[in-house]
């Protein structure tokens, strides 16, 4: 495969997107986590991976960019069946065009469990 900044694989390459990683608090507990956005991006998807497992319920995550809601097709959430090494994707659909400055909240609510995650923020650069 060549360089995915010339020829054939110009097209699909990863110019103009970023990716902005960040860790979960413990999902046993409603917290939240902030992220300063230090460019103009649409935000098309949060990836996640389990770094704790997910013991005995689902955990709901919701996402603010400045405040205001963003949302996707389906609730987000991390799965009860999730363990360690587990990992899923958030598609965000509304609200996710983000300006430089801009803050996203990543909140979660108490799920009656364990859990924690890292999150995996795809920006494309705008």
């Amino acid at each position: 495969m060549g360089h995915p900044l010339y020829g054939a694989n110009k097209a699909g390459s990863v110019i103009g997107s970023s990716v902005i990683t960040v860790e979960s608090d413990s999902l046993a507990d409603a917290a939240q986590r902030y992220v300063r956005i230090p460019f103009d991006c649409i935000i098309r998807e949060v990836h996640y991976a389990c770094n704790v497992d997910l013991a005995t319920a689902k955990a709901t995550i919701t996402f603010k960019a400045d405040g205001n809601d963003v949302t996707g097709a389906a609730a987000f959430e991390v799965p009860v069946a999730d363990n360690a090494g587990d990992t899923g994707v958030f598609k965000l659909t509304t609200g996710n065009v983000i300006k430089a400055g801009s803050v996203l909240e990543i909140e979660n609510d108490a799920a009656a469990s364990a859990g924690q995650c890292t999150w995996s923020i795809l920006c494309d650069a705008t």
